[in-house]
């Protein structure tokens, strides 16, 4: 009998010693296991984090090559815009010679020296107040596409990070628009020479003061026209892109920016 338990705790010992073993193998084999999953893991995690940070670079490359090619459209439209603008003065000279020198053979005829060094310097300064004023038109112009190339920028910005931005790009072209509209009016008035016709020395006030209500009349035209206007659109724009949330928000790899027209 004392054999025969012996003989059982003898297997019993054994079994436990069996099933201890097994477990410890198990357990080793799925910490092995374990361990090599967390590997992949990390590995997988760290392509992803390459593959977005190479993608962001790429969005942000997208970005500032269409900066690049907007700050270089609009150096070509300004110089252009100037070229223009000596042209047109340029031709206006011309046509206007034959009227200038008319001015100048009727204003010898004045009597009082005076009077008549006065008219002269006075029809020269209208043509140079209206050259001012074009010219100061023109700034303003300037100065109202660069607030339109800033937020056409923020704009882009937007679209890559997958904001709707396709409300605020309709006012944009409207205000490109009105930048042309507003450069062909300035064009026309920089063309426009001032020269006074008088028939008499004693009519020669009244002529001067016509000519220059006309000069008065044009330029306030202009100003509250087309350069208003102009005005009114790009601040239509900013309004616009008031509405768009995160605007100024760098972009990133999650959205690929569309084309923006040019």
């Amino acid at each position: 009998m004392k054999k025969s338990l012996k003989i059982v705790s003898k297997i019993l010992i054994l079994a436990v010693f069996v099933w201890v073993g097994a477990g410890a193998l198990q357990a080793s084999s799925q910490g092995k296991f374990n361990e090599e999953t967390r590997e992949n893991l990390r590995n997988q995690l760290n392509q992803t984090r390459e593959t977005r940070k190479d993608a962001t670079r790429n969005v942000l490359d997208e970005v500032k090559a269409k900066r690049e090619e907007l700050k270089k459209n609009l150096e070509t439209k300004r110089e252009e815009a100037k070229e223009r603008l000596e042209t047109v003065r340029k031709e206006a000279q011309e046509k206007a010679k034959a009227a200038r020198e008319e001015f100048k053979t009727k204003i010898k005829q004045v009597r009082d020296e005076k009077k008549r060094l006065t008219a002269e310097r006075l029809e020269e300064q209208l043509n140079r107040l209206n050259k001012r004023w074009t010219d100061h038109f023109t700034n303003v112009l300037n100065r109202l596409e660069d607030v339109l190339a800033k937020i056409e920028i923020r704009i882009q910005k937007a679209e890559a990070n997958g904001r709707d931005v396709a409300a605020v790009k309709i006012v944009v072209e409207k205000a490109r628009a009105a930048i042309k509209t507003a450069r062909d009016a300035v064009a026309v008035q920089a063309a426009k020479i001032y020269t006074v016709k008088f028939e008499s020395e004693d009519k020669l006030r009244t002529a001067f003061q016509a000519v220059k209500e006309q000069l008065h009349k044009d330029l306030t035209a202009l100003r509250d026209g087309a350069i208003k206007t102009e005005r009114q659109a790009v601040q239509n724009v900013v309004q616009e892109l008031r509405k768009i949330k995160s605007v100024d928000e760098e972009p990133t790899a999650t959205t690929t920016p569309s084309s923006t027209s040019n």
